[in-house]
C-alpha cells in the first residue's frame, strides 16, 4: 500500500510507502492513478525489473536451502510438505533440463531503466 498527497482538486502530487500528516490517501501501487503519475512506461518498467529479480532470488534460496540441508543444520523433512514438493519439482525440471549453474556467489548487475 502507498499513501498519497494530493491538490486541492484531488490531484495526486505525490506518494510514499509510510502514511504521514500529509500523505494520508491510501493507493493501490497497481492502480492507474499510481501508474501514471510515476510515468507509465518507467513504472512498468520497475515492476519488470523487480519480478526478474524475483525470479533470481528464488533461485538463491533455493541454493541457500540445499547449503543449509547439506551441512545438516536443517533436515529436507523437517520442511512443510508443501516445501519439499515444490522444490523436488524444481530439482526434477532441472535435472531435465541440464545444470543451471549455482548463484549464490555471483555478481548480478541490475541496470534500472
Amino acid at each position: 500500500m502507498l499513501y498519497a498527497r494530493r491538490d486541492t482538486s484531488g490531484k495526486l502530487i505525490s506518494v510514499s510507502h509510510v502514511a504521514d500528516d500529509t500523505h494520508i490517501y491510501p493507493v493501490e501501487p497497481s492502480s492507474q492513478e499510481v501508474k501514471s503519475f510515476l510515468g507509465g512506461e518507467k513504472f512498468n518498467a520497475l515492476i519488470h525489473v523487480l519480478e526478474e529479480s524475483d525470479m533470481r532470488m528464488v533461485r538463491v534460496l533455493e541454493d541457500l536451502l540445499d547449503v543449509l540441508i547439506n551441512k545438516e543444520v536443517i533436515l529436507f523433512t523437517d520442511l512443510p510438505q508443501a516445501a519439499q514438493s515444490k522444490l523436488l519439482e524444481r530439482r526434477t525440471v532441472r535435472s531435465h533440463i541440464g545444470a543451471v549453474p549455482n548463484l549464490v556467489g555471483e555478481d548480478d548487475h541490475f541496470a534500472m531503466p
